[in-house]
């Protein structure tokens, strides 16, 4: 009989520990880029996009091949998964309200980095979610993403629309404006609008 308790008391603690050790996401960004990135690729979705950079504008109407394709469009916004690193989760308040200009519901995540050390990173300096009645039925999506390296600075805002398609959260548009400012060097400025519209 010994053993069998011996194993069981093992299995406990090692469950406890384990579930000690697991955080749970401020907000699931890389989830939600990879069902969007599954969906659009399936339902053959159309891509019209506007990109300004500087004075120079220019239009194009597509449909991603693949999921890869979609990857590569959605890509930057997994960057908004840096808030659940460890080092910058304690760095949010998380507030809510109701938007002013719709009938949204919002769950902001507002940076503090006077709270972490001067080492910390901490791109993302809000990330705003708009719902419909529960945190799942998502509307929109709004942060604002700084970097800045050796090379440049940059800061850039990030905007996600969606809509319910056959009770599925689907994006409809998404745009990225900026502008980066080259060390010794000029500073130039962006701006990606897309529209995503799924075939009947």
């Amino acid at each position: 009989m010994r053993p069998i308790v011996c194993v069981l008391l093992v299995t406990t603690l090692f469950s406890c520990q384990t579930g000690k050790n697991k955080t749970v996401a401020l907000y699931n960004a890389d989830s939600l880029i990879t069902t969007q990135v599954a969906y659009l690729s399936q339902h053959k979705a159309r891509l019209h996009k506007i990109t300004k950079l500087g004075d120079i504008e220019s239009e194009a109407a597509t449909i991603p091949n693949s999921v890869k394709d979609w990857e590569n469009e959605l890509d930057i916004f997994r960057q908004l998964e840096s808030v659940n690193k460890p080092v910058n989760r304690r760095l949010y308040a998380v507030e809510r309200s109701s938007d002013v200009k719709s009938n949204l519901e919002v769950k902001s995540f507002i940076g503090q980095p006077e709270l972490g050390k001067k080492e910390v990173e901490m791109p993302v300096k809000y990330l705003k979610v708009f719902y419909q009645n529960t945190p799942d039925n998502i509307r929109k999506i709004e942060a604002q993403y700084d970097e800045s390296n050796t090379l440049y600075t940059g800061s850039r805002f990030l905007k996600m629309e969606f809509q319910q398609v056959y009770n599925k959260t689907v994006l409809t548009s998404y745009s990225i404006t900026g502008g980066q400012k080259m060390f010794m060097g000029d500073s130039v400025s962006y701006n990606i609008s897309a529209f995503v519209t799924i075939p009947n």
